[in-house]
């Protein structure tokens, strides 16, 4: 893409190169000089590739942000809440603010971290949450082994976890190439 002063004036300028190349081929192969079409509508079909790319990692981003914005709010009013999702009584204060903690008080600053790679560096933000929901799903894996099998909630959210950092890391390894 040609360096501009505008994001936007450099997109136009990339689409309507790419749009004068494809017209000037299609002459050319009405003149008998035959070009194989691959040849010129490679970079339309790079151009819908980035903005598939760029749209997937916009909807993996929004649902993290969501999932992890809803819990964080939930332990901020009530960790008890949080648990039991889990069935797992809290029965003092320290059980309570550490839950309210680590999952309301460490969640809104990730959300933050998320919210700006998502406007300066979606690539960054793709390899951040394929860690994240990576680590997660690791985690839950190592429950399995060490512990044994998942019940209900940990199976639904070991498949969760894991789709969201295949996508990620996906979305971060394309959008290298794109």
């Amino acid at each position: 893409m040609p360096a501009c002063s505008s994001p936007d004036l450099s997109v136009f300028l990339y689409e309507r190169a790419c749009r004068e190349l494809s017209i000037f081929c299609r002459g050319i192969s009405i003149l008998g000089i035959d070009i194989p079409r691959h040849l010129y509508s490679i970079n339309i079909i790079n151009m819908n590739t980035n903005k598939i790319i760029k749209i997937s990692s916009a909807i993996v981003m929004s649902i993290s942000i969501l999932g992890i914005l809803s819990v964080s709010l939930m332990a901020f009013q009530s960790p008890q809440a949080v648990m039991d999702l889990v069935k797992v009584k809290l029965d003092n204060t320290d059980a309570l603010s550490s839950i309210r903690g680590i999952y309301g008080g460490v969640g809104i600053p990730i959300i933050f971290i998320m919210i700006y790679l998502w406007r300066n560096n979606m690539r960054i933000g793709m390899l951040f949450l394929g860690l994240f929901w990576g680590s997660y799903a690791i985690s839950r894996a190592l429950t399995i082994m060490i512990d044994g099998p998942l019940g209900a909630f940990g199976t639904q959210w070991i498949y969760t976890e894991s789709i969201l950092a295949i996508l990620a890391f996906i979305l971060f390894v394309k959008s290298e190439k794109a």
